[in-house]
């Protein structure tokens, strides 16, 4: 009973780090954040960006981000630097819970997220943006689920992959990692 006690204490406290540490890292942003180089995210286009979003499971199960949301983020030197700290890349990835990546800074600009466009999944995982104008693009999208239902700690993470869209382009992106 000693040993069950002490076990379930030492589980405890090396939850409480993880999450502790996690908590701890925080990015210095370099960047300010400036409307002005992404202000033509504001206007009208004629670009259509759609595709699906998924992650397979150890087993080959196929988890989607149905219900989650897909958002589309316009390139600028100051999300560049956002996503190089999130995915380890400006270019593809994905983003782990505990995965040691700063996924918090020590400026946000709230303004930032008013130049972004978002889409909710629907149940087969797809996602769609249209009148989106000509541009470089983070498209980012939440999978996470749980193995077990008892777990404290989800799977999956936030996959990331860059797109640019010009002149009356429809795009399709298989978003996964």
């Amino acid at each position: 009973m000693r040993t069950h006690s002490f076990l379930i204490g030492l589980s405890t406290a090396g939850i409480a780090t993880i999450l502790i540490s996690g908590c701890a890292n925080i990015h210095s942003m370099k960047n300010k954040f400036d409307p002005q180089e992404i202000s033509w995210v504001k206007e009208k286009g004629t670009n259509i960006i759609k595709g699906e979003a998924f992650l397979k499971t150890v087993g080959g199960d196929i988890k989607t981000c149905a219900g989650n949301t897909a958002v589309l983020t316009p390139v600028s030197d100051y999300s560049r630097e956002r996503i190089l700290s999130l995915y380890g890349s400006d270019q593809k990835g994905i983003k782990q819970k505990f995965d040691g990546r700063s996924d918090n800074f020590n400026i946000t600009d709230n303004r930032y997220k008013e130049y972004t466009i978002k889409s909710v999944c629907n149940s087969k995982g797809e996602y769609s943006f249209e009148k989106i104008p000509d541009g470089d693009y983070f498209l980012t999208a939440q999978i996470f689920w749980k193995s077990n239902p008892r777990s404290l700690f989800f799977e999956g993470g936030n996959i990331m992959q860059r797109v640019k869209v010009t002149g009356h382009e429809t795009k399709e992106v298989i978003l996964t990692y």
